[in-house]
């Protein structure tokens, strides 16, 4: 029992932590550059995991397993990245949260599409409430001054969901070979790479003097703590449980979101904000299920 509660602990850590990102992703785009905080990100991830990485492990990588890892880094890491900070600049911390909880559903899809795993009807239905969801959430302000850039920033989280999926799809495969600290720290630096022409063509440096020590901190956090200790404690707990456990504390993920954009960002609750998350919810639920469903079937 001891052992179950240390790991679900470390799946409710991190999934928390990784909901406090999109609150968080908004705060940084609006004090500095996205090429900037991009890269001290990953910058810091791959500083955490430095001492960790087991590097003989790359000799042991296939070709197909080194296209994989570069795709953790280039398209889970940098891109995520990217249109992470780039979409919570238009859209609010409450809007952001409600899109990225669709993410189980997207990743259930595209682990079909790819890897041909089971779909069914549950799966089917939690990604057209997860859409339905996206619309209440736009219509919903549509009345808004901001309703065209609102629109914008829903496409971005979008595109950061497809690199989340990919992330994560990637990265599954690669856990039969790496240990996730390798995952996690090799991909950082493959993200890095590919962010570093961007940061120093762009060159936007912040202005020292304007940006408030908060801002700094929320940076760090968003390195070390949530990219970084959230990811190793979610891999860390999802090693030792089912698909269908794991699948669970996704829960956790948007739920911390919501809240954190109330506390964090100041964010005033709306009727439409219960309606919008409460559709993508049952969806989540729904993509529990079918995991339970398939792992029995399995046994």
């Amino acid at each position: 029992m001891k052992n179950n509660l240390k790991t679900y602990t470390f799946l409710f850590t991190g999934m928390f932590l990784f909901g406090s990102a999109t609150p968080i992703s908004k705060i940084i785009g609006d004090a500095f550059s996205v090429s900037f905080a991009g890269t001290i990100r990953i910058f810091l991830v791959f500083l955490l995991f430095l001492p960790f990485i087991n590097w003989k492990i790359l000799k042991k990588l296939s070709v197909k397993e080194w296209f994989l890892m570069a795709g953790v880094g280039i398209i889970g890491v940098t891109g995520f990245t990217v249109f992470m900070l780039y979409g919570m600049k238009y859209a609010s911390g409450v809007g952001g949260s409600i899109i990225m909880s669709c993410a189980p559903a997207v990743t259930a899809f595209f682990s079909f599409l790819f890897f041909h795993d089971k779909l069914g009807w549950r799966k089917i239905v939690a990604l057209t409430l997860g859409i339905a969801g996206v619309l209440v959430l736009n219509f919903a302000g549509e009345g808004s001054e901001n309703s065209e850039n609102m629109w914008l920033g829903i496409f971005l989280i979008f595109l950061a969901i497809l690199c989340d999926a990919a992330y994560t799809l990637f990265g599954k495969v690669l856990t039969e070979k790496c240990r996730s600290v390798d995952i996690a720290g090799i991909s950082a630096l493959f993200g890095l790479i590919a962010f570093l022409p961007w940061f120093f063509i762009k060159g936007d440096f912040p202005e020292w003097q304007k940006v408030e020590i908060s801002s700094w901190i929320y940076l760090f956090i968003y390195g070390v703590v949530i990219a970084g200790i959230g990811a190793l404690l979610w891999y860390k707990g999802v090693k030792e449980v089912s698909g269908s456990t794991a699948s669970g504390f996704m829960i956790v993920m948007p739920l911390s979101a919501l809240i954190l954009s109330y506390f964090l960002l100041g964010e005033k609750f709306e009727w439409w904000h219960l309606i919008g998350f409460g559709l993508v919810f049952i969806g989540v639920i729904l993509i529990i299920q079918a995991h339970i469903k398939m792992e029995k079937s399995e046994k």
